[in-house]
């Protein structure tokens, strides 16, 4: 998938940065609240792994992997902002036997990062 138009244009607003020790991330997104035709694409490390999924009651998840001895980015964009502005999600996130629950939310001027910092 390709990247989204204007990426680059909106700013990243940092949510959470988690240290972790296991380089497997297992990452869950529902929509947060009221289910509204939220719309999301999901880039880690400059790469699309979710590309215009709408947020729902069930979860959008996607296994990842963490590169060692860096900060590795998730990020999401906003494709649009449901019938009820901003775009919100629940993030669950699952690492070895880490387990964490992160509120992002994104709009058509910023986007929501999470840094995973990853240490053995």
């Amino acid at each position: 998938p390709r990247l989204p138009n204007g990426l680059e244009q909106r700013d990243n607003r940092l949510f959470e940065t988690i240290v972790i020790h296991d380089e497997e991330i297992t990452i869950s997104l529902y929509d947060n609240a009221e289910v509204d035709g939220d719309v999301i694409t999901v880039l880690f490390n400059d790469e699309v792994v979710v590309s215009k999924q709408t947020l729902s009651d069930k979860p959008i998840t996607v296994k990842l992997k963490a590169i060692p001895g860096r900060d590795n980015t998730l990020v999401m964009y906003a494709e649009n902002q449901g019938r009820i502005p901003p775009n919100t999600a629940i993030m669950r996130v699952q690492s070895g036997e880490q387990y964490y629950k992160i509120l992002l939310s994104a709009d058509d001027k910023r986007n929501a990062s999470v840094i995973f910092r990853f240490r053995k």
